[in-house]
């Protein structure tokens, strides 16, 4: 699947108010929801993963303090009662008129629309999708060769939430997503899941 549609649902209206009282802040075209220590480290983890030399995606999992509290924090934890988690979450602005290049992410990444419109869009593998901003959240294939436009005159706002799967062992069993797999039903996930930019998968880990 390229993209697919979840249960997960973001309050648009409480995320929006808090960009618009924060909009000092937002002016970023990325704002860092979580970070490697927490706080007030609002801009650790933006741009790319490769940037951050000898560091592992899973590490920016502390939400930051300007998130606290907020509808984000509660579905950060649904995802982690759901067997998920996360790695690098961040509120992404893409000014009117510009487009990405062509790249492939180490992780699915689980996007949220805040504010978008008919042109904006992503092409993953050439097929072209327009993530709605209905409050729900899709999963999009970024492990794919991808990239996003807004040919819109307006700036798009997305929530992305790089989405890692915690995996724990136990005798000759795995635990994944609340799952228990046994050794060929694991192999089997990591053969289904496994994203083209291996060896530098970040998507899994051990606990």
């Amino acid at each position: 699947m390229k993209i697919s549609k979840t249960e997960y649902y973001l309050d648009l209206e409480s995320t929006l108010s808090l960009i618009l009282t924060h909009s000092d802040i937002f002016k970023n075209s990325q704002v860092s929801v979580t970070s490697r220590q927490g706080g007030d480290n609002l801009f650790d983890g933006i741009s790319r993963i490769t940037d951050y030399k000898n560091v592992l995606e899973k590490e920016f999992c502390n939400i930051n303090n300007l998130f606290i509290g907020t509808d984000i924090e509660r579905l950060l934890n649904e995802l982690k009662h759901d067997g998920l988690s996360y790695g690098r979450v961040r509120i992404m602005s893409m000014p009117a008129g510009k487009a990405y290049s062509y790249h492939m992410d180490c992780e699915t990444r689980l996007h949220f629309a805040l504010k978008t419109n008919s042109n904006c869009m992503l092409i993953i593998d050439e097929e072209v999708f327009r993530v709605p901003q209905d409050g729900r959240g899709y999963i999009l294939n970024t492990t794919l060769l991808h990239t996003a436009i807004n040919a819109s005159r307006e700036d798009r706002i997305h929530l992305v939430i790089d989405l890692l799967y915690p995996v724990q062992k136990k005798d000759e069993y795995y635990i994944v997503q609340n799952e228990i797999l046994d050794q060929e039903e694991f192999d089997n996930w990591l053969v289904e899941t496994k994203p083209p930019t291996e060896p530098k998968r970040m998507d899994y880990y051990f606990i």
